[in-house]
C-alpha cells in the first residue's frame, strides 16, 4: 500500500487491513477528501477506517470518512442487508487532556454512524487489534465457554482513548478497592457466625 498522503499513518493502515481481512472482512482502499481509508464490509459491519500520524488531525478528517461511508451505503445493492456502519480513526499520537476530551465526546457522536477513536496505538497487530476489537468477531476463547477477565476486557477498550497507565492505575485502584470490600465482608460474616455460636451456647445453658 502506497499512499501519497503525508498525514497518513502508512504502517498502520497496512495492519489495519491485515487484522480486517484476517477477520474476515472485504476490504478495499478508498479515499475521501484525499484522505485514503480502508473501506471493509462483512455480513454484520461496514466500516471506513483511516489512521493518522497527529492525533490533531481525527476532527478535521472525521467529516469527509463519515460522509463517504454514508454514500457507500447509500449507493451499495445490499438488497434487504442491513449494516451497522462504523467509521474507525486510529493514531500512534498522543494528545493533551483537553485533546482527549475533544475526542471522547466525538466518540458519542452516534448520529448515522458509529465512532470508534483511539489514540497511542502501536503499530503491532496485536494492538491495531485491540484498537478494532468492538468490530471483530468474537474471539474463540469466547466461543468456546470460556470467558475473559472483564477487568482485563474493559481495559482492553479504553486504553486506546486513555491510555495505560492512566487505565492500569483506575483498575488496580478498583481490584485494591474489590478485594477490602471482600475482606470487610468475609470479616462480618465471621463475625456473625461468632454470635451465633454465643447466642447458641447461651441457649444450651
Amino acid at each position: 500500500m502506497t499512499l501519497m498522503n503525508p498525514s497518513i499513518d502508512e504502517e498502520l493502515l497496512l495492519l489495519v487491513e491485515r487484522v480486517l481481512v484476517g477477520a474476515g472482512y472485504a476490504v478495499r482502499v478508498a479515499s475521501a477528501a484525499d484522505v485514503p481509508y480502508v473501506l471493509a464490509e462483512d455480513r454484520d459491519n461496514i466500516l471506513a477506517v483511516t489512521a493518522l500520524l497527529e492525533a490533531g488531525m481525527i476532527s478535521s478528517v472525521e467529516p469527509a470518512i463519515a460522509s463517504a461511508l454514508l454514500e457507500h451505503i447509500k449507493s451499495a445493492d445490499a438488497g434487504a442487508k442491513r449494516w451497522d456502519a462504523y467509521v474507525v480513526l486510529l493514531t500512534s499520537a498522543r494528545t493533551e487532556d483537553e485533546a482527549t476530551r475533544d475526542l471522547f465526546d466525538l466518540a458519542y457522536n452516534l448520529i448515522q454512524v458509529r465512532r470508534i477513536v483511539r489514540i497511542d496505538v502501536k503499530p503491532t497487530i496485536a494492538d491495531v487489534s485491540r484498537a478494532l476489537r468492538g468490530v471483530l468477531p468474537l474471539a474463540s476463547s469466547a466461543a468456546e465457554g470460556v470467558l475473559d477477565d472483564p477487568l482485563a476486557s474493559l481495559a482492553a477498550r479504553l486504553e486506546g482513548g486513555l491510555g495505560h497507565a492512566t487505565v492500569s492505575a483506575a483498575i488496580e485502584s478498583f481490584r485494591v478497592h474489590d478485594e477490602a470490600s471482600a475482606s470487610h465482608a468475609e470479616s462480618l460474616l465471621k463475625s456473625d457466625d461468632a454470635v451465633s455460636e454465643t447466642n447458641s451456647d447461651d441457649d444450651d445453658v
